[in-house]
């Protein structure tokens, strides 16, 4: 799977030919803990990282599949610029400990901060961009909340080349226009969109040969598929019994549960997807 995207490999290459090579190194270790800081709380809601492309502010993640609740969208989408700043609280405590840190950590701090401030732009794909999604999602259709997201980023693309020509007169600064550029391209760069995906049952073939503890479940059959999911646990076997308003009964394994929501929304219901078990 390819994790970098052209446009970070061309901002990386922008920081050696100005001489920023240590920098370039320090940046790519922010970048990574701002991932693992969504990866660790998407886990905790059930979620797995199934494709992203490596950007300068992060990994680009797709906003056009609506596989979370709200909440969770908000609170991945924040996880990771909040992982920046606690790494900053946690570099400038060492200062106070021990100073010689400070020359060790600028830089390091310094590129966190920065990733922290630039994702809080509420602008796709910018976490901040997420953050707005998720709150608009609360009150109104996603597909509206997501034209008046995008609008934003045309707001921050004419920013940022703003900003871009008026550093032109004192010291140039690349990094503004290829945000712009990247921001703009963001609307339309759908190849290069990450998803996550919903942590489905692992391969259980071998821990079924010992015996495994079943967990059981019943729903009702207007509750969505994603919400069905996130009740399935990786240590046990599942299985859920769906019930219909008349009463009716069905038996739904993991894997059922697996096949249905690969073939459809999983924001359907099973009396949705199967209007006649009603």
């Amino acid at each position: 799977m390819k994790i970098f995207h052209p446009a970070f490999l061309v901002f990386m290459i922008v920081l050696l030919i100005f001489g920023y090579g240590f920098l370039a190194v320090v940046y790519l270790m922010a970048l990574v803990f701002h991932e693992l800081g969504h990866a660790f709380v998407a886990k905790k809601f059930g979620y797995k990282l199934k494709s992203f492309y490596l950007m300068p502010y992060g990994a680009c993640l797709s906003y056009e599949e609506h596989v979370f609740l709200e909440n969770e969208e908000f609170l991945i989408a924040i996880a990771g610029p909040l992982m920046n700043l606690f790494l900053c609280l946690i570099c400038i405590a060492l200062w106070w400990i021990f100073p010689v840190m400070y020359a060790l950590t600028l830089d390091f701090v310094s590129a966190n901060f920065f990733l922290a401030l630039l994702n809080f732009l509420p602008a796709f794909p910018l976490d901040g961009g997420r953050i707005l999604l998720a709150n608009l999602s609360n009150k109104m259709d996603r597909k509206k909340a997501i034209k008046i997201s995008l609008i934003f980023n045309y707001v921050f693309c004419f920013i940022f080349i703003f900003v871009f020509i008026i550093s032109c007169f004192n010291k140039i600064n690349f990094s503004f226009l290829i945000m712009a550029i990247f921001l703009f391209l963001s609307v339309f760069d759908g190849k290069f969109q990450g998803k996550y995906q919903r942590i489905f049952s692992q391969d259980k073939s071998k821990i079924l040969k010992k015996g495994i503890k079943l967990k059981t479940m019943a729903f009702s059959s207007k509750v969505p598929l994603y919400k069905i999911s996130r009740e399935i646990s990786s240590t046990k076997y599942n299985v859920f019994f769906i019930v219909s308003e008349s009463g009716k009964a069905k038996l739904m394994s993991e894997n059922s549960l697996k096949s249905i929501i690969e073939r459809n929304n999983a924001n359907d219901s099973f009396s949705d997807i199967f209007p006649n078990f009603e």
